[in-house]
């Protein structure tokens, strides 16, 4: 298993805006950043084979928080949904392209989950398929409902 920690608030993907001079996307010099951050981190060759990627978002705690709420977000009781999981979890995969994996479609399997903390952070743990079935049981679960 590898893993990788972007420090910072996990931010969702954002559809690119279209104008008359063409498209441009807001996420762009943020995901670069990023990047930055993953080629500080990982040296490795970029993985060509199918993988499964755990991404846990560490979301910031509101600073409108009641003290009775901050506790129940620190024991997990509280759970983020100010964000779109599916969008943090794109752009995630869109920022590991070319560093990381060769291209997100080789992303086959893989959990996300969301939490409030003190210290704001995405922790990526990309996995090989053999590594992802050991850990956590046969991927190819369809097969019994064909």
């Amino acid at each position: 298993m590898l893993q990788l920690i972007i420090r910072g608030k996990p931010l969702p993907w954002r559809a690119p805006y279209v104008g008359t001079r063409g498209a441009y996307s807001p996420r762009t010099p943020i995901k670069h950043q990023i990047q930055d951050q993953l080629k500080l981190q990982y040296k490795g060759f970029i993985l060509t084979d199918y993988v499964a990627i755990d991404f846990i978002f560490h979301m910031p705690i509101p600073k409108t928080a009641t003290k009775k709420k901050k506790q129940m977000m620190f024991s997990d009781q509280l759970r983020p949904v100010s964000c779109d999981i599916t969008n943090m979890r794109k752009f995630a995969e869109d920022y590991l392209q070319g560093i990381v994996i060769l291209n997100d479609k080789m992303v086959v399997d893989g959990r996300t989950t969301e939490y409030y903390s003190s210290d704001p952070k995405t922790v990526i743990q990309v996995y090989s398929i053999e590594e992802y079935e050991k850990r956590y049981g046969q991927l190819n679960v369809l097969e019994d409902l064909v």
